[in-house]
């Protein structure tokens, strides 16, 4: 009987260990065991001057938040190939060091691919030189590269990692990619590099059509969507089966209003004094809350494309993407 307290101790300490730091089940996201919604916004560090990222950081927690997602554009970390640029505004890892102080939880969406509102969607220009160089596919010279890319900001990342006792619950793989194609060797593969890399949990973002879903989708990787909650949480319903691909809904990108182009023509968008538009919005995350499930606002706080960092429909340059902040 004696040895009985110490094997109480020894199973309590078991079922410890076994709990994972940060996962889900059908319904809730688990953070350290116990359900866990995000409440996120989109702010990413390489359109912010690094001198406020402390500022910008706090703000977001005071507004409510508890998680950050943040795109890190691969062309500004690997401006030449082979090279590796962590300085300024490119110091990622200080960043999130900044977030974790401020009782923020991260969103990883690394890509490689990011979104069209900056130059080549992170791409590199470098790429374009590479004899055969074929993005967004399997293509063995593109996920050469890609694998450099992931490989070093895992290494840049490790010890921020959830696992690692960080801040960086999950990462994203590609962005959006099944409104582009739906070559799937090039999902898996990348599925595969940033597992070994990151050691994290995954997820994959895509609109909330049956197309995009089934274009984006990888077994092994959470499949959420983003814009409307109720379209896209009633499309994974339907169009998603593959059971290690389900799990809560999280709406990945909440859009609260659009970007802004230097000298455009078009007048800018706000929703102040918009009395329905806001109504709308609350509308929106009252209902996501409701239901047990989980959004990022896009954006919380949008920042600038410097230099030649823009993208855009037409020529011009991409400025401050509205934002709530």
């Amino acid at each position: 009987m004696i040895f009985k307290p110490f094997l109480i101790a020894l199973g309590l300490l078991s079922a410890a260990q076994a709990i994972k730091p940060f996962t889900w089940n059908k319904q809730t996201f688990l953070l350290h065991g116990k359900p866990f919604q995000i409440i996120g916004g989109q702010m990413d560090p390489q359109r912010i001057p690094h001198e406020l990222w402390t500022d910008r950081l706090a703000k977001a927690r005071a507004m409510g938040l508890n998680t950050i997602f943040s795109y890190v554009y691969w062309d500004q970390l690997v401006p030449e190939e082979g090279a590796w640029e962590t300085s300024g505004n490119n110091d990622i890892a200080r960043y999130f060091k900044i977030a974790q102080k401020q009782g923020l939880n991260i969103v990883l969406r690394s890509g490689p691919y990011i979104c069209g509102e900056h130059e080549w969607g992170g791409f590199p220009a470098w790429l374009s030189e590479v004899p055969g160089m074929v993005v967004r596919t399997s293509n063995k010279a593109y996920l050469e590269a890609a694998k450099f890319y992931i490989d070093h900001l895992g290494a840049e990342l490790k010890d921020l990692m959830i696992t690692n006792g960080g801040p960086i619950l999950m990462a994203q793989v590609e962005n959006e990619y099944g409104s582009y194609g739906d070559d799937h060797v090039y999902i898996s593969s990348l599925r595969d590099m940033m597992r070994e890399a990151y050691g994290i949990p995954l997820y994959t973002n895509d609109g909330g059509e049956e197309s995009m879903l089934m274009g984006g989708q990888i077994a092994g990787a959470l499949a959420e969507t983003d814009g409307s909650p109720q379209t896209g949480f009633a499309a994974r319903n339907e169009y998603v089966t593959d059971p290690s691909s389900l799990g809560p809904q999280l709406d990945g990108e909440y859009y609260v209003t659009w970007l802004d182009q230097w000298a455009s023509n078009y007048t800018h968008e706000t929703d102040v004094g918009n009395t329905a538009a806001i109504k709308q919005v609350t509308s929106d995350l009252e209902w996501i809350l409701k239901n047990d499930s989980s959004f990022s606002i896009y954006m919380f706080h949008g920042g600038t494309n410097w230099g030649f960092q823009n993208g855009a429909d037409w020529g011009g340059r991409a400025g401050a993407h509205n934002h709530e902040l």
